[in-house]
């Protein structure tokens, strides 16, 4: 175990029932998800609506909606990535912040957001197709 990672246990977090999975996730040091590839940002939102802070590989979904609530780490940097994790299992304050942040910035991510932003963008270009036919 990497010095300031002694007492910390990672689970992973698909093998839990959902009830254990949301207690898990609201006491995590960090949701980690170091594939650059993911393509879909789902478990990170869930775990940072939870209160976990992110630590992401960059060009990841995840990377795209952590902003301050994580921390970035190449996916070939395993010392990046343990220093990452001891940082914040280390420093319970700094934790704290990007639990917070983490907190508001899935809160803008929430599906009936998403929903209606669509259905006003949608709306929005049916009325500019209507008035482009009408000049037409």
């Amino acid at each position: 175990m990497p010095p300031g990672l002694s007492g910390q246990r990672l689970i992973r977090a698909a093998a839990l029932p959902e009830g254990e999975l949301r207690a898990a996730l609201s006491g995590a040091v960090a949701a980690v998800d170091a594939d650059p590839r993911a393509g879909n940002a789902s478990a990170v939102l869930e775990a940072m609506a939870c209160g976990a802070p992110a630590v992401v590989a960059p060009g990841s979904a995840g990377a795209e909606v952590i902003g301050s609530a994580g921390i970035l780490v190449s996916p070939q940097d395993a010392s990046g990535w343990a220093a990452a994790l001891a940082f914040l299992a280390g420093n319970r304050e700094e934790r704290n912040r990007m639990a917070a942040r983490a907190l508001r910035a899935a809160a803008q991510f929430r599906a009936a957001d998403a929903a209606r932003r669509l259905l006003e963008a949608l709306t929005e270009a049916a009325r500019a197709d209507r008035r482009a036919a009408g000049a037409g």
